[in-house]
């Protein structure tokens, strides 16, 4: 699929690209043990909810008992407010994308 999406060659934009990369792969990292570390907090704060989700399999009940409501508002708001102005730092303009798509691709 990524020759569909792509012009073949070099734009000479790597050093870019491989910054970028390791700065939103340390992001979701971050995120990833943000989130473990407030879930075990939780857990500790009330193991016997926890522990009955567990037994039951409830994977809604867990979701619930780990999600922070007022962070994923945040989050969904800095989502919007980044689509809204769709600029990246030291960027004059906002980044577009062309895809040229084929049938093959599908």
């Amino acid at each position: 699929m990524l020759p569909e999406l792509s012009k073949s060659g070099s734009n000479g934009e790597n050093g870019f690209c491989a910054i970028s990369d390791t700065k939103v792969l340390q992001e979701l990292s971050k995120r990833v043990h943000h989130s473990m570390f407030l879930a075990e907090a939780k857990f500790r704060e009330s193991p016997d909810l926890f522990e009955d989700a567990i037994k039951e399999q409830n994977a809604e009940k867990l979701r619930k008992l780990v999600t922070c409501s007022e962070a994923n508002e945040n989050t969904l708001r800095l989502k919007n407010r980044e689509e809204i102005f769709g600029l990246f730092e030291n960027q004059e303009k906002p980044f577009t994308m062309k895809l040229h798509l084929s049938a093959k691709t599908f």
